[in-house]
Parts: C-alpha cells; structure tokens; sequence
C-alpha cells in the first residue's frame, strides 16, 4: 500500500465517525438529552460541510470559503454545549462571545485572509476560546461535584472530545504557515497527527451519544 492511499484511508476515519454518530443519533435522538441533541446537530453540519468541500475540490474549486462558515458555526455549536453548565449570565457572555467571533470572521475575511485562504486566524481564536471554556467547565464541574462517577456522564466525553481536539489545533494553525515551509513529506506528517486528534475527538462524540441522557 503506498502513502497515497494510506493518508485517504487515514483521512476517511473521521468521516466515517461522523457518520456513525449520525446513525446512532439519529436511532436514539428522542431518548438523548439537550447536549447530546445539540452535538448531533453539530455532527450533521460538519457532515455537510465535509461533503460540500470535497465536492468543490472535484470540481478544482477553492474550498476554503466552506471553513471560513464551518468555523463560526462549529465554535457557536460547541460553546453552547459546554455553555450549558454555567448561569444564566455566564450563557449570556457566552452569546455575546458568538456574536463577536461571527465579527471577527467577516473582518478577517475581509481584511485578511480571504476567500483563497484558510482562516487560520479564527480558527485559532476559536481553539482558544474552547479550550479555556472546556477547562472552566471542567473545573465547575470537578469542584462542585456535579457527578458521582463523571466518566458516565455524556457530558464528560463532549467536553474531553473538544479539550484534546482544539488544544492541537491550537498549535498546529499558530504555527501553520512555518510548517507549510517545511518538507513536504514532514509536513504530512504534521497534517497525520492533526488527524489523530481529530479521529480522537469524534470518537469521543461517539461515546457520548451512547451514555444515558442527563
């Protein structure tokens, strides 16, 4: 098998567990709970998203417009979620913080990096984002000892999904445009473990679609 078809097979992995979720969703969706019904519909979008892509790069279309509406809805998506364990007011910010970050895509779209460009700046500020609302929620969690066995908890898996995910997304889009300067066959590589994380982060989903409701 050459690494041709070694990396399609590789890249194929998150998509079929995109679809899995899908299916499991969609056999269980009226006995999930908010979050997990809110993760499926998050799941349907990324599908979507993916399909479009790989359509326009059949046809030798730029693709990158796709992630530049994928990032911004992604991160609403994810941070309502994770959002759903804190106060009234805290939810609040957290739209505010949607709105902002919707904001800043249309100016670094404009300004920036364009339509023949990877928004590797909002994607960046998103992954932040996460992140430190993952460990908050996480540490909201922990200290107020909202679950007796949390490893059950669908909830804890969402989270553990997005905290390993977007934390290396964090330094693979910071150090993107280094890392495209390297040698090809490193920089694959580099790509092969960006992968890792993202076959990790759905297999997550996957599990949290199969814990009880909460």
């Amino acid at each position: 098998m050459d690494k041709a078809t070694l990396y399609n097979i590789i890249l194929a992995i998150p998509i079929g567990l995109i679809f899995l979720g899908l299916i499991t969703g969609a056999a269980k969706f009226n006995k999930l709970g908010l979050s997990q019904k809110l993760l499926v519909f998050s799941l349907c979008f990324t599908f979507i998203t993916e399909v479009i892509s790989r359509i326009l790069i059949e046809l030798v279309i730029t693709n990158y417009i796709v992630f530049h509406i994928y990032a911004v809805i992604e991160f609403a998506f994810m941070v309502t979620i994770l959002s759903l364990h804190l106060s009234h007011s805290e939810r609040k910010l957290i739209r505010v913080g949607i709105v902002l970050m919707a904001v800043f895509a249309v100016i670094n779209l404009c300004f920036f990096q364009g339509v023949r460009e990877l928004n590797t700046n909002v994607i960046t500020a998103s992954s932040i984002g996460l992140v430190l609302l993952s460990v908050l929620v996480f540490f909201r969690i922990l200290s107020k000892m909202v679950y007796t066995k949390i490893e059950k908890s669908s909830f804890f898996w969402i989270n553990i999904g997005v905290l390993t995910y977007f934390s290396s997304s964090i330094v693979l889009f910071v150090f993107g445009d280094w890392l495209t300067q390297l040698d090809l066959e490193y920089s694959i590589n580099v790509w092969l473990i960006h992968i890792f994380f993202n076959i990790i982060q759905y297999l997550c989903f996957n599990i949290a679609l199969w814990m009880d409701p909460e």
